[in-house]
């Protein structure tokens, strides 16, 4: 799986780039909103994983860049969130949002986010639209896990 995960935090950024990696996933990074645009430009991912406060542009100038360049439209995309209750059901409605994880999340809820991602946009486009903004659906993932990511 070609993945570009774009988060500000650097221990959590190079901790998923290392285990999805080790996995044998390609993988580029990206530490803002302007370094993941610059990214875009020479490596189309399968999926976006990108942190929904990311510094320098945001997700939502990422968004915006993608949905008007025919390469990147159809990219699913992962929101990564720090808060309760901060992805609106609304934005997964949308293309190409896909998703949304809430830290702090298991590593194997990421893959299987990323690959229904990915299958779902090959299959029938984007209509998933799974986001996730209750705690509750994360407390018991991670509580039980000693892989799990942790928030800033």
């Amino acid at each position: 799986m070609r993945v570009l995960i774009a988060d500000g935090d650097m221990p959590f950024l190079g901790m998923l780039q290392s285990f999805l990696r080790d996995g044998g996933h390609e993988i580029e990074v990206a530490a803002d909103g302007l370094g993941c645009r610059s990214v875009l430009r020479n490596f189309i991912p399968e999926v976006l994983v990108i942190e929904r406060d990311l510094l320098w542009g945001g997700s939502d100038g990422v968004l915006a860049v993608m949905r008007d360049d025919p390469d990147l439209g159809e990219v699913p995309v992962i929101l990564i969130t720090n808060r309760r209750g901060d992805v609106r059901p609304d934005w997964c409605a949308t293309p190409p949002i896909a998703s949304s994880l809430q830290k702090p999340f298991r590593l194997s809820a990421l893959l299987r986010e990323a690959a229904a991602a990915i299958q779902q946009g090959q299959t029938n486009g984007f209509g998933r639209a799974h986001c996730q903004s209750e705690e509750a659906d994360h407390q018991s993932d991670f509580a039980t896990s000693r892989a799990v990511l942790s928030t800033r």
